[in-house]
């Protein structure tokens, strides 16, 4: 019987991973997009600055870019209304957010809460998961500067006064640039509420994928905040805060692909030596075959 050399897979090399991770694609760049969420918040930092209020300035045009992050992508924007639902959620969480702050149950119990709808409606997709997601990120945010509620209601009135003012922008923008140049991108309809209500029910099971991101999700944000909380006298909110972003519906199904496809390049030597009989029976098999 000829012997088979083993042939093991290259390991990237630094420089080459370095290279693959600086990569551009230059293609995708969109300038007029960068151009229409930078009018916003260039707006609220040089009126806070000019009327001697920099840090109120920074706050609006915290709403500023919110909106303006989840208005666009290549082919569509969001709808009007959207944005404005969008702009209201946002400011009641930052409200909500800044005055749980000051009691560790109620700021964990809300910011857990809060993560288990977003969970639940990541299932409608984009606009509304982005702005779920978003709302969360300023509940955890605010939460770590817990305040009264005339500096809480401050607080959410400049929230929304930049979102706002980017809402309006956009919808001005959009028309006056297209004559410009800048590509035209269809709008969004606004979500059909009654027909996304019968999505969100059917995802209210423990069975769903969705349902239990956001079970998941939930319970990280609990314990990174009693963590947080309860050991850390500032800046407490950075661990949740990256809970957040990080922990997604695709995560765990991505990142067992990921060692699926690692057990597959491994395997593959071993493979070119086995018969049939041998691949049906061994134990990468069936996790390969889970992942695809």
């Amino acid at each position: 019987m000829k012997h088979i050399k083993k042939v093991l897979p290259k390991k990237a090399s630094i420089p080459q991973i370095a290279l693959a991770t600086t990569q551009v694609d230059w293609s995708q760049w969109d300038p007029w997009a960068g151009w229409q969420g930078l009018i916003g918040v260039a707006v609220c930092l040089a009126v806070g600055f000019f009327m001697g209020h920099a840090a109120l300035g920074a706050i609006a045009a915290g709403g500023a870019l919110y909106i303006g992050l989840g208005t666009y992508d290549k082919q569509t924007r969001t709808s009007t209304l959207a944005m404005i639902l969008g702009s209201l959620c946002m400011s009641f969480a930052a409200f909500a957010g800044s005055l749980a702050g000051g009691q560790l149950w109620q700021i964990t119990l809300l910011a857990t809460l809060w993560a288990f709808g977003a969970g639940i409606l990541s299932t409608l997709g984009p606009p509304v998961s982005f702005m779920s997601l978003k709302t969360l990120v300023a509940i955890l945010i605010a939460g770590g500067y817990p305040s009264s509620w005339k500096d809480a209601l401050l607080r959410a009135v400049l929230i929304l006064s930049g979102c706002l003012l980017q809402t309006f922008l956009f919808s001005v923008e959009n028309s006056y640039l297209s004559k410009m140049g800048a590509p035209h991108r269809a709008t969004t309809p606004p979500p059909v509420w009654g027909k996304s209500w019968i999505t969100l029910k059917t995802q209210l099971t423990p069975r769903s994928e969705i349902f239990q991101h956001a079970t998941r999700l939930a319970f990280c944000i609990l314990i990174s905040q009693l963590f947080c909380r309860m050991l850390l006298n500032h800046n407490s909110y950075w661990l949740p805060l990256t809970v957040a972003i990080v922990l997604r519906p695709d995560f765990e199904q991505a990142f067992v692909a990921r060692i699926g496809r690692r057990l597959d390049e491994h395997e593959k030597p071993s493979r070119n030596q086995q018969g049939a009989h041998d691949l049906q029976n061994s134990h990468v098999i069936p996790l390969l075959d889970l992942v695809a």
